[in-house]
């Protein structure tokens, strides 16, 4: 709304500042040279340079995948073993068709119902953020918020995994006995 109250002049000299007065092409390949040159502008919300902006997110970025990682994978492990060694029996059989039907459901969508649920109707985990607010140094607070997006990413990678080690051991056991016959 303030670009309305600006005069003709001040929107042709922000315009000019912007490089917004050049032809498409060359704005195109002067904000390329930039962020190869790592000048990515300046964050509209956030009104500092968008690198700033990402550098001070990247440590929740990578704590968030990293345990994603570890629990995804652990569990992963857990779950093909504990399947393979069950092969054929009605507590495989079920794993893997349940696996199998929430492989299926979107991500996005697995997010948007486990904040209707823990979120919103029970109130017992927070929808959005890294921490509670002016509380960015406490340790529980970090956690609260990072259990639903961690079971989203566990959830949505977690039967894949199992299904592959499972798998692959059920092959190997298979090639064990078939070796001892």
């Amino acid at each position: 709304d303030g670009i309305n109250h600006m005069s003709q002049a001040q929107k042709d000299a922000a315009r000019q500042s912007l490089g917004l007065d050049q032809p498409l092409m060359q704005q195109y390949v002067r904000w390329a040279q930039n962020v190869l040159r790592g000048d990515w502008g300046i964050s509209f919300k956030y009104k500092q340079p968008v690198t700033s902006v990402l550098g001070s997110m990247y440590q929740n970025t990578l704590l968030l995948g990293g345990l994603a990682y570890v629990c995804t994978f652990g569990l992963a492990l857990l779950l093909g073993v504990f399947c393979a060694l069950h092969e054929d029996r009605f507590v495989d059989k079920l794993i893997c068709k349940i696996g199998t039907i929430t492989n299926c459901i979107p991500s996005f969508w697995v997010s948007l119902v486990l904040i209707l649920i823990f979120s919103v109707n029970l109130g017992w985990l927070p929808s959005s953020g890294a921490y509670a607010l002016g509380r960015a140094g406490d340790i529980l607070s970090r956690l609260r918020h990072l259990i639903l997006p961690l079971s989203v990413l566990v959830l949505s990678h977690l039967w894949y995994y199992a299904y592959m080690v499972r798998n692959k051991l059920m092959e190997e056991m298979h090639e064990t006995t078939m070796e001892t016959d």
